[in-house]
């Protein structure tokens, strides 16, 4: 999953309070939706997330975590409106071996944008620390509801709650030693380290100081913003890619077939599992193309 805030703003950047106000709502949406969380990394203007939701709610996840974060950022910095540029972008990893080379990219995400030379340094919150074996982060969070349904009490002590972070194992990985699994990871991630460091030897650019990454105004935006489609799904396999692409476009034809028959009132055309029909009120839906 991955989405980035409007107009690529760096309202991101990691600050002392960025991390707590991000970690604590990412906790809370995880726990509160039974969302498994496999890495994560929160740059200056996107995010990255890996995860699975076993219960099929992972609209509801996503719109709690960016909606919370969003009022905590917008609080950070005195700002109003929207912070997320789109909807958030989710695509399925189909196999063991890419979800290893996913949570990969995800850690070493500051490095493949030449930020940082190794992950480790990042100062925004990242799941690196965690997948090598450190301790699940925790944060102190005032339950402010609970507090203002109390009658808003001087003693503000029993609304104080601290919540943690937790990740889990990489699906087809939960069976290896502590250790074994650890290794993995790291030689993983020390792939994408060692393309980021080639590609900056042959270009001949090195890596951002940390004063000029301190200096960015988090109103500002980049000069040439990173724009690519989004890509179908992760797979290392071609027969897996080919199965999925073929099952997506009859998931788009099915669901091509029934809008126009529902907006029109046929309330009893179906529309393929995981898909939402649209508005029957003219005003309020988007045309849906037949062709």
């Amino acid at each position: 999953m991955t989405n980035r805030t409007l107009e690529e703003r760096f309202w991101l950047k990691p600050t002392a309070e960025t991390p707590q106000v991000l970690g604590t709502w990412l906790a809370y949406a995880a726990q509160r939706y039974g969302v498994e969380l496999y890495a994560f990394v929160v740059m200056s203007n996107h995010v990255h997330v890996l995860l699975r939701a076993p219960q099929g709610n992972l609209a509801d996840f996503m719109g709690y975590w960016q909606a919370n974060a969003a009022k905590g950022i917008n609080r950070l910095h005195g700002r109003r409106g929207p912070l997320w540029q789109r909807r958030y972008s989710a695509e399925p990893v189909l196999d063991t071996e890419a979800l290893l080379d996913r949570a990969a990219y995800v850690m070493a995400n500051p490095v493949l944008a030449h930020l940082v030379a190794r992950p480790e340094q990042w100062p925004g919150l990242s799941s690196l620390g965690q997948l090598l074996g450190q301790p699940a982060p925790e944060f102190q969070h005032f339950r402010a509801s609970a507090w203002h349904a109390a009658g808003c009490p001087a003693d503000r002590g029993p609304f104080q709650q601290r919540v943690q972070l937790q990740l889990a194992r990489l699906p087809g990985l939960e069976h290896l030693p502590a250790a074994h699994y650890q290794e993995r990871l790291r030689t993983a991630v020390e792939l994408h380290v060692e393309a980021a460091r080639c590609a900056r030897q042959q270009e001949g650019r090195t890596v951002m100081r940390r004063a000029a990454l301190e200096a960015i105004r988090p109103s500002q935006r980049p000069v040439r913003p990173k724009r690519s489609p989004r890509p179908l799904c992760h797979t290392t396999s071609p027969t897996l890619w080919a199965e999925y692409r073929t099952q997506w476009r009859a998931f788009v034809e099915a669901y091509r077939h029934a809008a126009p028959r529902y907006c029109d009132g046929d309330v009893t055309a179906t529309f393929p599992p995981g898909s939402f029909p649209p508005s029957r009120y003219p005003r309020a839906r988007c045309f849906v193309s037949t062709s």
